[in-house]
């Protein structure tokens, strides 16, 4: 594990500069991380980076388990990006103004402008580019060859890959040859927007590296079934059933995530080469990763064609112990983990990962047993302290709004809140209590919700539900104007302190 600090979740895409084409990009990512060194932050969580549909905003929708959405590429550094059209000006105005994300508008826009930059690189890259180019879609073939077509083929076709022609849809030689050679420029402007992503992205992790910053990315559980992936390995990703979580008490009746679920035995046959890729991809990129539904490597909740009722596979306990012990070596061993074992989790998931010594988290709201909440000097150390996560309300919604005992039992439990009353009033006192408690967890990791930083109410997501709300929050300032603002500069350096003072 790395030495003890602490850090910011902080989605990419809430990032706002002023050169920003209405959502956060690679360009704001390199000035942030200067803010976080000021505030002596030394990691940054992000959701997932990987490609996603224009209509989906979901950042775990995604069209494979390998590569970078090209939404996120800065084109302020790119020749020959910038709008031309008059109804285009307009629309960029609207989307960098708007206080949410505008997705399918910043889809459209950003697509074009990479179009035109395409063509400028065709008719004018340099040699030099040329082949940086063409070094990169050879190292990365094995998961890019595969993406572009898949990528070209769904704009082609219109629709879902199990009803695109037999030929295509069970990827017969002589069919994809043909498919690679008719889609010749489609396939090579998604190599291309791949390219520029990734030499950004690196840029990124050498500056973070330079300032001691960890970057930590987000693994989804799985694919979805129109994907990459589940085209390409479809013995891998069983479509017979959908994915989703069981009865609880904020779901008495499970939940469907219309998602495949993994054929484990079928991972296993192949010596695990598609998990053990993905995490080789990963840790190129990342320096740890979150390993989102944990719970899903030892047992999944599916429910099945023509049945009602969902089940878990494997249904028993040795079972699914033994699965979650064979999945955990794989996962551990190609990349450093940080896991999500939030909800309803046995406890032979527990030893297993407190075996291996994988860090799990550690909520403050919800830490607690039988009513009793857990004094976070007595976390683990190997675990990841927060105030939420990208699916909770806010700390401040959250204290506001919680019943009564449950503030009464925070405040008898962690020794930072004994001299602040059980009330709902959410002052700067009570504000930084709350902070210096978690910094001060003896977990090696704590994590804020940039948001919580500052006592707002901004909410990241709420399951469930779906609309203008969700995964679409953005910073209220440019990056460029956060030292200027009297408020952010105070809770920054305030942060500074606490941290310093917490020993991160």
């Amino acid at each position: 594990m790395y030495s003890r600090r602490s850090g910011v979740l902080l989605p990419l895409f809430s990032l706002r500069t002023k050169t920003d084409w209405g959502v956060g990009d690679l360009g704001a990512a390199s000035l942030f991380l200067d803010t976080l060194a000021k505030a002596k932050q030394r990691m940054w969580m992000l959701l997932p980076l990987l490609p996603t549909l224009p209509e989906d905003a979901s950042p775990y929708s995604t069209l494979s388990a390998f590569g970078l959405n090209p939404l996120y590429i800065d084109l302020h550094s790119l020749a020959g990006a910038l709008p031309h059209s008059d109804e285009a000006l307009p629309m960029l105005e609207e989307a960098k103004q708007s206080p949410h994300i505008l997705y399918p508008q910043v889809f459209q826009l950003k697509e074009a402008a990479l179009a035109k930059a395409w063509i400028c690189f065709c008719r004018r890259a340099s040699v030099e580019e040329k082949t940086a180019f063409s070094l990169f879609c050879q190292q990365q073939a094995n998961w890019l060859e595969d993406l572009a077509l898949f990528a070209a083929l769904a704009l082609e076709q219109k629709k879902p890959w199990w009803e695109w022609p037999a030929e295509l849809a069970t990827r017969q030689a002589s069919a994809l040859e043909k498919a690679r050679s008719r889609l010749w420029a489609q396939r090579h402007f998604w190599m291309w927007k791949q390219w520029v992503a990734h030499s950004q992205w690196a840029k990124i992790k050498a500056k973070a590296e330079a300032l001691d910053i960890l970057l930590c990315g987000d693994e989804p559980f799985i694919v979805a079934h129109d994907s990459c992936d589940a085209w390409v390995n479809p013995q891998l990703f069983l479509r017979n059933g959908k994915l989703g979580a069981p009865p609880d008490d904020f779901s008495p009746e499970g939940q469907n995530w219309g998602l495949p679920y993994f054929d484990f035995e079928a991972h296993r046959a192949t010596g695990y080469a598609w998990m053990r890729q993905r995490g080789r991809y990963a840790s190129g990129l990342f320096h740890m990763k979150r390993v989102d539904h944990a719970v899903g490597y030892f047992r999944q909740w599916v429910k099945l064609e023509n049945t009602s009722q969902g089940q878990f596979i494997p249904p028993e306990e040795t079972q699914q112990t033994t699965l979650g012990r064979q999945n955990f070596e794989v996962l551990s061993q190609e990349s450093k983990i940080i896991v999500e074992d939030l909800g309803v989790i046995p406890n032979f998931v527990h030893d297993c990962l407190r075996e291996k010594e994988i860090p799990g988290y550690r909520v403050m709201r919800w830490a607690r047993y039988d009513g009793r909440y857990e004094n976070p000097h007595h976390y683990p150390e190997a675990s990841l302290v927060t105030t939420g996560t990208h699916d909770t309300e806010s700390l401040k919604t959250f204290w506001q709004t919680c019943q009564h005992w449950e503030r009464q039992a925070m405040v008898s439990a962690i020794p930072e809140l004994q001299n602040h009353p059980p009330s709902p009033e959410f002052g700067p006192a009570l504000h930084t209590a709350l902070l210096q408690a978690a910094l001060n967890a003896q977990s090696r990791y704590c994590n804020f919700p940039w948001f919580d930083i500052f006592a707002k109410e901004t909410r990241m997501n709420t399951p469930g539900t779906v609309g203008i709300h969700n995964w679409t929050c953005r910073m209220e300032q440019d990056i460029e104007n956060l030292g200027s603002d009297e408020n952010t500069q105070k809770a920054l350096e305030q942060l500074a302190k606490l941290t310093q003072a917490a020993g991160r």
